[in-house]
């Protein structure tokens, strides 16, 4: 189960050039995002976004490096006439793909039962889709979003966390044609993932208690696991 922050780390910085082309598209005024982000939800992510940034900073600094690429933007402030938070910036694509950190920060919780229910935490991955589409679109020139490939080689934090699981908890459940299915829409950092939970699923098939001592005929002991194993590896 360590394996999973490892794992996220380990794809993360693989992706770092990628992310560090995206991030120099600059400021996204796009009017559906910033209509967006006047959401309690994402003012809540947007606070988490600053608290992720600032973890890395500081151990940007410990490395010796400079931290100060991981500052956001001040995008939001007080309303003196209201006392109301409202958007008072144009966001750049580091802001806004933090913010989606922060976002996936809240669901997480959610779904381990922490602030938010469960039905508004899948409520929230919904909008979180559109988000992200809608990111992808702003910045998109002469035909590629340079944040859309970024994110094709590392999907994010919460796309590989659902793969690794999904693996683990479920690929003796899955058939193989709806295997094929997901990994045509895997990143290959999900990709990766899955297959480590799939790894560590097969493992538990293995050391199950058992008067059949022939392992890998337990594994690959019919066609369907054959061709399941197959489509990932």
């Amino acid at each position: 189960y360590a394996d999973e922050e490892n794992l996220i780390k380990a794809l993360r910085g693989r992706a770092n050039t990628q992310y560090d082309e995206a991030y120099a598209f600059g400021a996204v005024n796009d009017p559906r995002i910033m209509s967006v982000l006047q959401d309690r939800e994402f003012m809540a992510a947007y606070v988490r976004a600053r608290e992720i940034a600032n973890r890395e900073a500081r151990a940007a600094e410990l490395r010796g490096e400079d931290p100060s690429k991981y500052m956001l933007r001040q995008i939001y402030s007080v309303d003196p006439t209201t006392n109301g938070v409202r958007v008072t910036a144009v966001p750049d694509v580091r802001t806004l793909d933090y913010i989606k950190r922060g976002i996936d920060s809240i669901i997480e919780s959610g779904f381990n039962g922490k602030g938010l229910s469960r039905t508004e935490a899948r409520s929230l991955r919904d909008l979180r889709s559109e988000y992200i589409k809608a990111i992808d679109e702003a910045t998109t020139v002469d035909g590629r979003s340079a944040y859309q490939a970024a994110r094709q080689s590392f999907a994010g934090d919460m796309e590989v966390k659902d793969a690794l699981r999904t693996g683990m908890d479920n690929f003796n459940k899955l058939d193989h044609e709806e295997i094929g299915r997901l990994f045509r829409g895997m990143s290959d950092a999900e990709k990766q993932a899955f297959r480590t939970g799939a790894a560590r699923n097969i493992y538990g098939t293995i050391m199950d208690p058992s008067s059949n001592i022939n392992a890998a005929q337990r594994v690959i002991g019919s066609p369907e696991m054959q061709q399941k194993l197959s489509t990932i590896f």
